[in-house]
């Protein structure tokens, strides 16, 4: 799904130059088709925990405008008889630091407008909650997709354009596309942690996330409305269990962009799994490390050093 609206970035700084290089040693280099495992990895220090299995590149999407702005986006995939049961999709734009107070404003209204923002509450979200105080935002939203709706609006619909890349992917490998999913967003921007914004995305399936296949179809009909889903109790239950997904989800995100505490999100309610106790906890502390040495000493490749120390979280 487009996450970050490249041609509002760009309308505000003018035009479009030359691409430039990006950091080394990232999982944002990777070319489509490529997949990743465990976790993304954006930088030496920066990693985003995935769920289990290869998560494999269909769409890579990089700009970098006239002022040295760069925007740019990747979604992977896990497929399961053509149908994308589970899509992760990550957008960053860096090097604001210069034209901050210009581009602010376009950043805020990007993500809390009415009409087209991530975070603004609108009838059909079921789960919303932010951080906002001058140019500092943290959100996190629950809800549900009409995959219609969203990838193939009117032809009159300006938003028609950002899904185009998408459409033609879906075109061109004969992909079967469900008519609902479960949606989690989250959106960080301080400039007092780093010089940049970031926007991810996890989509899943009900039947992948607890095998029940939608009744209804389309956004305002379906049993996943707030207004409708007291009516159904299987609907609302499912809600429920995403919610605290995505809750955890957004806890990892938080992580991912070390948020300062004061900036972090009250999900309190939505609390994990209960901790381990000493004996356990001691005992994977100790594997961890056997893990680690092991890794460094070239005796594991990164991906049996990640899925080893995701088992070892796991437990």
């Amino acid at each position: 799904m487009k996450l970050i609206n490249i041609y509002i970035i760009t309308f505000y700084l003018l035009f479009i130059n030359k691409l430039v290089g990006f950091e080394k040693n990232n999982d944002w280099q990777l070319n489509v088709g490529d997949t990743v495992e465990g976790e993304f990895k954006s930088s030496s220090k920066m990693f985003f925990p995935l769920d289990e299995g290869k998560w494999t590149l269909v769409l890579k999407e990089k700009d970098t405008t006239y002022f040295s702005i760069s925007v740019e986006e990747l979604t992977f995939v896990q497929i399961n008889d053509r149908t994308p049961t589970k899509v992760f999709s990550i957008g960053r734009v860096t090097n604001l630091g210069k034209y901050l107070n210009e581009i602010s404003s376009i950043i805020t209204n990007e993500v809390f407008n009415y009409k087209n923002g991530y975070c603004a509450k609108k009838q059909h979200i079921n789960f919303l909650n932010y951080y906002k105080k001058g140019i500092v935002h943290n959100c996190m939203v629950a809800n549900y997709i009409d995959v219609q709706r969203e990838l193939f609006p009117s032809d009159f619909d300006e938003d028609r354009i950002y899904s185009a890349s998408l459409r033609q992917w879906v075109r061109e490998n004969n992909i079967k596309l469900p008519d609902i999913y479960l949606n989690y967003t989250g959106s960080f921007h301080a400039m007092n942690v780093r010089d940049a914004w970031y926007v991810i995305q996890f989509i899943q399936t009900p039947e992948s996330f607890a095998n029940y296949k939608p009744k209804f179809t389309t956004r305002d009909t379906s049993e996943f409305h707030p207004d409708n889903i007291n009516n159904f109790p299987n609907a609302n239950k499912i809600m429920k269990d995403w919610i605290k997904k995505s809750s955890s989800i957004h806890r990892d995100f938080e992580k991912f962009q070390t948020v300062r505490k004061h900036h972090k999100l009250n999900l309190g309610e939505f609390k994990r799994a209960p901790s381990k106790n000493i004996k356990q906890q001691n005992d994977i502390v100790n594997s961890l490390v056997k893990l680690d040495a092991l890794y460094k000493a070239g005796a594991l490749t990164r991906e049996e050093y990640i899925k080893a120390k995701k088992k070892l979280l796991d437990q």
